[in-house]
């Protein structure tokens, strides 16, 4: 019986496995436009900001911004306009690397100004705004540049084997 059983998974399994793709593709694209759909994406990434916020950083220090998102709106894309030198995408949120590096700069900017209201603003765009955005925004190895104008593309992570115990000496 067994025999009969692996014959017949072998045959219908590719024709199944289609099948499901088909569905579970029209599943995702009708749920993506569904109603509410980008607000409940949105609020869950605040969600998960404000998570990060108070793990990383004083929730009970006042901040300027109420997360990156509202950083980036109302303070990085005033200080930082588009220019023809600038390569970046409008969906930047959904590349992991700048993402986490926007939220670096709004945790290390609310900081700054937090430490000194007076100078914590220029000493973080000289020191941090400006090295960070310098990388982001670069035509040639920046995150953005396979990315083009209505083709957002996001670079893989760098690739790692798995490190065996005895492979790694302690020091």
């Amino acid at each position: 019986m067994d025999f009969f059983y692996d014959a017949v998974e072998k045959t219908m399994a590719p024709h199944i496995a289609e099948l499901m793709a088909d569905a579970v593709a029209e599943e995702i694209a009708e749920v993506a436009t569904s109603e509410g759909f980008a607000e409940a994406v949105e609020s869950q990434a605040r969600a998960a900001v404000a998570g990060w916020v108070a793990k990383n950083l004083h929730p009970e220090q006042e901040n300027r911004y109420a997360d990156v998102f509202d950083f980036f709106d109302s303070y990085v894309s005033i200080m930082f306009p588009q220019t023809s030198e600038i390569h970046w995408s409008p969906r930047w949120w959904a590349h992991p690397a700048v993402l986490r590096r926007m939220m670096l700069m709004w945790g290390t900017f609310e900081a700054k100004v937090a430490a000194a209201p007076a100078t914590g603003e220029e000493e973080w765009l000289r020191t941090i705004g400006h090295f960070h955005m310098n990388w982001l925004t670069q035509r040639h190895n920046g995150p953005f540049e396979r990315s083009k104008p209505g083709r957002d593309v996001v670079l893989e992570p760098l690739p790692s084997d798995p490190v065996e115990a005895q492979e790694v000496e302690d020091e």
